[in-house]
């Protein structure tokens, strides 16, 4: 009995011995190589600068309307003359704006801010208004609400009149009796805008020129005769882009 459970125990381990051969082979072809598949981000980050930190908003740098689209898609959509704008700032180098009251300039300017800020990882943008109240009471709450509403994470944490990612990082917004207080900022990624342009001295344009920036873009109302806002749809229209928004092209 114990002779025919040896015999038994012999004859089974050369299957045993193979199904375990067949089991430690590898693969071949196609399967040999493959890996687990590693799980994509939300928004797959394009080659270029912004890569190395890991910005998931780096591939709309070049895009403002699909970075509101993907970025802030519960924070309103623009309206046709709004994505003109958003165009223009990300096409051309300066952008003069004269549209009517309540015509959503400010509304594209804060979506403008963070479009800039966070797709560029050496991005500034200075803001320069003629009054406080301008940023702190129209400008500065339209920035607010689209970072409340945003469906994709932002860096930044926003205070009464910056919205900053790191000391090198950010978006600041004031107004001064002194225009040497425009001067001191510098990136190679620096945006400028003027808001309620047409009302700011030709003392600040000029030392807003000086910071040599990247992009500038004006934007006002058509109530100056005279001075660099008025200038920039005249006299030197063939320095900008401009972009004219009638009170019959708004959705008000």
């Amino acid at each position: 009995m114990r002779l025919l459970r040896n015999l038994l125990h012999r004859a089974a381990k050369p299957h045993e011995g193979h199904d375990d051969a067949q089991s430690a082979k590898p693969p071949k072809g196609r399967a040999a190589t493959r890996r687990p598949r590693a799980q994509r981000p939300k928004y797959p980050l394009p080659p270029g600068e912004g890569q190395g930190e890991g910005n998931p908003l780096a591939r709309f740098r070049d895009d403002p309307v699909a970075f509101v689209a993907h970025a802030l898609p519960n924070a309103g959509q623009p309206y046709p003359k709004q994505i003109e704008m958003m165009r223009l700032a990300a096409a051309e180098r300066r952008v003069s704006v004269v549209g009517c009251n309540a015509s959503g300039k400010d509304w594209t300017l804060a979506r403008l801010i963070l479009w800039w800020v966070e797709t560029r990882p050496r991005a500034k943008v200075v803001v320069i208004a003629p009054t406080q109240r301008q940023i702190e009471r129209i400008l500065w709450p339209e920035l607010a609400s689209a970072i409340a509403q945003a469906d994709a994470p932002l860096s930044g944490k926003l205070t009464q009149s910056r919205y900053e990612i790191s000391p090198e990082r950010f978006a600041i917004a004031f107004s001064t009796n002194k225009p040497e207080n425009i001067l001191g900022f510098h990136s190679p990624e620096l945006m400028l805008i003027v808001d309620e342009a047409h009302a700011v001295e030709e003392s600040h344009f000029d030392a807003a020129r000086r910071l040599n920036a990247k992009k500038t873009i004006l934007v006002g109302n058509a109530f100056s005769t005279s001075g660099e806002f008025y200038d920039s749809h005249h006299g030197k229209a063939d320095h900008y882009k401009t972009l004219r928004i009638p009170a019959s092209e708004t959705p008000n």
